[in-house]
C-alpha cells in the first residue's frame, strides 16, 4: 500500500497536469476536506478551526486538485503540531482579483535551511514520509496560475499562503 502510494505520487509528479477547469466555491473546498481534518485533528489531539472570510469566495480551478491542496497543507499542519496542544487554523479571504487560503499551525516550524528545500521532490522530516506532498502542492498551484508561500519560525510554527485567482461571483 505505501509502494502503491509513493508510485502514485511520483507518477502525479512527472505527469503534465491536465486540470478540469471551472468556478469553485471556496465553501465546497472546506467542504471537501473538513471532515476528513477534523478526523486528522482529532486523532492528533490538535485543535482545528476552518474558515471563509465573507461569503461566495470562488476561484477558478480543478476542484479535486486544489481539494488535494488544502488537504495536504492541513495534514501537514497538524502533524507538525505536538499532540494535544496543537492549534490548526484554515481561513480564506478574498481580494479583489484574487483569494488567498493560508493555513496556520503552532507547530514545530522550520528554519531558513529546510525552508529553501521544502518544495524539492524526495526532502521530507517525517518518518516514513515520501517527500512528494509539497512538491505536488506546488506543481498544483503553479498550474492553476496561483502562488504559495511560507513563513515559519522554528518552535513558533508556520503560515502557508496560497494565492489564487478569483473566479465569477456566486
Amino acid at each position: 500500500q505505501n509502494l502503491n502510494y509513493v508510485i502514485s505520487n511520483l507518477l502525479t509528479y512527472a505527469r503534465p497536469m491536465r486540470l478540469q477547469i471551472v468556478d469553485v466555491a471556496v465553501g465546497r473546498l472546506f467542504g471537501l476536506c473538513g471532515d476528513t481534518l477534523r478526523d486528522r485533528a482529532a486523532r492528533a489531539g490538535a485543535k482545528l478551526t476552518i474558515r471563509e472570510e465573507g461569503e461566495g469566495l470562488v476561484t477558478r480551478g480543478d476542484e479535486r486538485q486544489l481539494a488535494q491542496v488544502l488537504l495536504n497543507l492541513g495534514i501537514n499542519a497538524i502533524e507538525a503540531c505536538g499532540s494535544g496542544v496543537g492549534r490548526v487554523g484554515i481561513e480564506a479571504c478574498g481580494g479583489r482579483h484574487s483569494i488567498l487560503l493560508r493555513v496556520r499551525d503552532n507547530g514545530c516550524g522550520m528554519d531558513e535551511k529546510t525552508l529553501e528545500k521544502i518544495f524539492d521532490p524526495f526532502f521530507t522530516m517525517k518518518d516514513g514520509g515520501t517527500g512528494l506532498g509539497l512538491s505536488l502542492t506546488k506543481k498544483i498551484v503553479d498550474a492553476h496560475g496561483g502562488e504559495i508561500a511560507f513563513e515559519s519560525e522554528p518552535g513558533k510554527g508556520s503560515t502557508v499562503t496560497v494565492t489564487l485567482p478569483r473566479g465569477s461571483q456566486t
